[in-house]
């Protein structure tokens, strides 16, 4: 007999990793608003195998810790069901290979990361900092899911 906890675990873990995940390319660039990221296309998604469809947004920093001189850091984009973006900021950390991906927040799909990599003698403060800025290197990365690696 199999224990009802342990099917439920699998059917959750499944449910997530199958059942969440957006369905076409976002397009991530800097937004018109250089300090905030656009999605360029209309992107369909799912949360719990529900379908939505998020058109083209710009997704403010909510978070406004400053990332410091010579760090790399991996922002995560997220959407909601009801189609409200976050940025969710990852730990800050001296080499890229360092820098992971932070978890997404739950009940949101992920959709695609931002590395920025800021130079020595230089910091990013999110929200005020523009992405194109001298100093600051930035690389978009589009994603079918974000399971947490």
């Amino acid at each position: 007999m199999v224990d009802p906890g342990l099917k439920n675990l699998v059917h959750e873990a499944l449910r997530g990793v199958l059942g969440t995940m957006c369905l076409s390319s976002p397009g991530l660039v800097i937004g018109s608003a250089a300090a905030k990221v656009k999605i360029a296309n209309t992107v369909p998604f799912a949360i719990d195998a529900v379908l939505y469809s998020k058109t083209t947004a710009e997704i403010a920093f909510t978070d406004l810790t400053v990332q410091q001189a010579s760090t790399y850091c991996k922002y995560l984009l997220s959407v909601d069901a009801e189609g409200n973006g976050t940025i969710t900021n990852g730990t800050p950390a001296a080499t890229s290979a360092l820098a992971l991906i932070p978890d997404c927040p739950d009940d949101e799909c992920s959709f695609g990361y931002v590395e920025l990599a800021v130079a020595a003698e230089y910091s990013f403060t999110p929200a005020t900092t523009e992405l194109s800025a001298t100093g600051i290197t930035d690389v978009y990365t589009n994603l079918l899911f974000h399971n947490g690696y």
